[in-house]
């Protein structure tokens, strides 16, 4: 009879043995799938934030050259610092052998300048212009993101994505979408001694102020970083690596104002993070942070060089 208590005994502790070891392997596996659910998820808001952040950055570069206008100030630019070279190459040759010529060949001279300042002061028009669209095109960028729907779990919770950086700048070894005049040898020598021009594509080099020798010196010939047709062939707005952007301006998503301060950028870095809650309380709670960078819309070629 004793022996017959002390094996019901046995069998219960067995059998409770087995219930704890059953909710403990059932506990395990809810725990891990719990776990492997959030992951999956952050890993879900870490990709839709990056898509996001594409997305952004991208419609953010296209201003940056819309409708070609860097592109053509470029072309206007150079057109014009050629003139003027022309003007006072024409100017200082008739002076000297001809002077009942000279001043025929000061108005010309003249004309050349005031066209040189006309140019420089639409290029500064465009960049107010840039500055504005792109001011705006942030403020709804920044209302966009706040109307996107965020994930609400009894136990797992991600905000909206928000802009927390914006940087304007410019692409490693960028030149201008500009090349170098045939003809004016003088010119050309001028250009390759003081290395304005990559001597490969013949390309002025992006982000440089071409001034010419005195008394010209005065004037201004800026030459933005912008992608050059390649075969006639214009680029479109792309994304790239984060180690081929070079920063010039950073921007306050709560301010707001753009200025590019003389630094005109033809790419964008734009910087997202999205909160991420693991508990209903927030006691786990952190960011998941995305960036993009974009590139803006490459140069037409000038007018007499299309097909």
């Amino acid at each position: 009879m004793e022996k017959s208590v002390t094996g019901n005994q046995r069998s219960r502790r067995t059998g409770g043995n087995m219930l704890l070891v059953v909710a403990l392997v059932v506990g395990g596996v809810i725990f891990l799938l719990l776990i492997g659910l959030g992951l999956m998820l952050v890993f879900s808001s870490s990709s839709r934030g990056k898509n996001a952040a594409d997305e952004l950055a991208i419609g953010a570069a296209k201003i940056l050259n819309a409708d070609d206008r860097q592109g053509r100030s470029n072309t206007l630019t150079e057109r014009s610092r050629e003139l003027v070279f022309a003007s006072r190459n024409t100017y200082s040759a008739l002076a000297r052998k001809y002077k009942h010529l000279e001043p025929l060949a000061r108005h010309m001279i003249d004309e050349a300048r005031s066209g040189a300042h006309a140019v420089e002061q639409e290029r500064l028009a465009i960049d107010s212009a840039v500055e504005s669209d792109l001011a705006e095109n942030l403020k709804g960028d920044v209302k966009r993101l706040t109307e996107r729907a965020s994930l609400n779990l009894a136990w797992f919770k991600t905000a909206a994505p928000r802009i927390v950086e914006i940087e304007l700048g410019t692409v490693r070894d960028l030149d201008a979408n500009v090349r170098m005049p045939d003809g004016f040898e003088e010119l050309k020598d001028l250009d390759l001694r003081a290395d304005r021009v990559n001597r490969k594509s013949r390309l002025y080099k992006g982000n440089i102020d071409a001034v010419l020798p005195s008394p010209d010196d005065d004037l201004h010939f800026n030459f933005r970083a912008l992608p050059a047709p390649v075969k006639r062939t214009i680029s479109g707005a792309r994304l790239l690596s984060d180690e081929m952007f070079l920063t010039t301006n950073t921007i306050d998503p709560q301010n707001q104002k753009i200025s590019f301060s003389g630094k005109i950028p033809c790419a964008v870095r734009l910087k997202l993070s999205t909160e991420v809650r693991a508990s209903g309380r927030g006691e786990l709670s952190g960011n998941v942070a995305n960036s993009s960078v974009a590139l803006t819309d490459g140069g037409t070629p000038a007018p007499d060089e299309e097909p």
